[in-house]
């Protein structure tokens, strides 16, 4: 068994397996509470949430003299929550707000304009839902650990061998 996780393939496969029951678990966590992760600086901030059946990432930049102060929040939130300015924007249809935007199979990606006055934001959204992160994980997987590793190749001397096991270097 200690010659089965020998070749490197088979041990990231199960590094790529362990991360696709991570994924899971998170996906499974996200049908009780809602995980949001916040952290910024001075020029914008990131949000990271872990949702019911997706997961979202949101960068928005600030323009205008709009200043968001460095933070860093991790909020658990009921599953029903629907408070978040990432979901609000996951949840609204297409319209003249956004820039460009692109959703189906349950991907959503776009950036919008949000126009305060002279101060305006704009956010990017990313939505990757969890099914498609843990096939993908599961599949790379399976292909690494149930892969035959390769047989070495030996090199074989193109040269001649005399009787006495001295290589003949040159006609005598």
């Amino acid at each position: 068994m200690g010659d089965y996780f020998k070749p490197w393939r088979r041990r990231i496969g199960v590094l790529t397996l362990l991360m696709a029951l991570v994924f899971v678990a998170l996906w499974v966590r996200g049908t009780v509470v809602t995980d949001q992760f916040c952290f910024g600086d001075s020029k914008g901030y990131r949000a990271f949430e872990v949702r019911e059946s997706c997961l979202l990432w949101g960068n928005i930049k600030a323009f205008g003299g709009v200043t968001i102060g460095p933070a860093s929040v991790w909020t658990v939130y009921p599953k029903d929550h629907r408070g978040s300015q990432l979901q609000a924007m996951h949840l609204t249809p297409t319209n003249e707000r956004w820039e460009w935007r692109w959703n189906g199979f349950g991907f959503d990606f776009g950036r919008t304009r949000i126009e305060n006055g002279g101060n305006d934001t704009r956010p990017t959204l990313w939505v990757i839902p969890h099914w498609s992160i843990t096939i993908l994980l599961t599949l790379v997987s399976l292909c690494l650990l149930l892969s035959k590793p390769r047989k070495s190749i030996e090199k074989k001397i193109n040269e001649p061998i005399s009787d006495e096991g001295q290589r003949i270097i040159g006609k005598c």
